[in-house]
């Protein structure tokens, strides 16, 4: 081979090399870029998913309380209707007693 041929053969490699270097560059770029892309995307959704997650919990922490202010409301009800008979019951103990003790001092 002569040097002048030569000479272009080895420009038309170093060419093709460069082009094919700069088209890989250009590849890895539009890649990296796809990726941060991906990532951002990922991140979005980790995020809504989060927000869903705390949402769901404070309406289940609100309503776990609901129900617990509902059964103590329901207890305390029992517990009011159970004093409230209680003091019935001895009241109408005691006025038994007193009508009695009111009867037996009339009586001869």
């Amino acid at each position: 081979m002569s040097p002048p041929k030569r000479g272009d053969n080895l420009h038309k490699a170093s060419s093709i090399l460069s082009l094919a270097a700069i088209l890989l560059t250009i590849a890895l770029f539009v890649r990296m870029e796809k990726v941060v892309h991906d990532s951002k995307m990922m991140d979005s959704k980790f995020t809504l998913e989060i927000q869903q997650i705390k949402e769901d919990l404070k309406e289940e922490k609100a309503s776990h309380q609901a129900r617990v202010k509902e059964n103590f409301d329901i207890i305390s009800g029992k517990l009011k209707f159970c004093c409230c008979h209680s003091l019935v019951i001895l009241r109408d103990a005691i006025n038994a007693k007193v009508m009695f003790a009111l009867e037996s001092h009339l009586q001869p």
